[in-house]
């Protein structure tokens, strides 16, 4: 599958607004807490996504290949190893020559609005640092302009407009200076389960 995807930056107002309009639609809903490095290169020049990451207790490694951007369509994999197993994925990715990256923490809400999901991200403790994402999945390279061109129509339905590529680096590297700079360098085995119950 390709995931179609565009990125936006919203304020604690935005986010309360757009949440309780799809409330109020009945969009279904689910609350993700998610903790993530990111080995990735930077974002400028990025095609590649590498990241460990743990929501709501299940950690999983996830590549996603593509530009990276305001607006893209990557294709995703990824493959979860259960509970309780950051740590151990730290050491895979020791392994494979991946040492650092950004230790990064976010708080969504994410919706299910038609054939869109919505996810209205926070960042814990940074008020008005926030972003939202929408995204469709398609088959095939050839529906990636019809996607897009329905969440355009869904960002005008919500009073929000999309990054451009050069404001969505600038607002992920802002990010990147709050987020403390992980090192295996300094990593003890067993830090994640101690210190976030992962």
């Amino acid at each position: 599958m390709i995931e179609v995807e565009v990125r936006g930056p919203i304020t604690n107002a935005d986010h309360a607004r757009i949440a309780a309009f799809l409330d109020e639609k009945g969009a279904s809903k689910k609350v993700q807490d998610r903790i993530f490095i990111d080995y990735s290169e930077p974002m400028e020049t990025r095609t590649k996504d590498v990241r460990i990451r743990c929501t709501n207790g299940v950690s999983e490694i996830m590549i996603k290949l593509g530009k990276t951007g305001g607006t893209d369509s990557r294709r995703e994999f990824g493959s979860k190893v259960g509970e309780n197993k950051f740590d151990e994925l730290v050491g895979v990715m020791h392994a494979l020559g991946y040492d650092k990256g950004p230790l990064c923490h976010f708080k969504s809400d994410i919706y299910k609005y038609g054939e869109f999901e919505i996810v209205l991200k926070a960042v814990p403790g940074h008020d008005n640092r926030g972003m939202f994402e929408a995204e469709i999945e398609v088959a095939s390279e050839s529906e990636v302009p019809q996607a897009q061109e329905k969440i355009e129509a869904l960002l005008a339905e919500l009073g929000v407009r999309k990054f451009d590529d050069a404001e969505f680096h600038k607002h992920v590297d802002g990010l990147n200076t709050i987020f403390p700079l992980f090192d295996y360098a300094s990593y003890e085995q067993g830090y994640f389960a101690k210190t976030y119950g992962i």
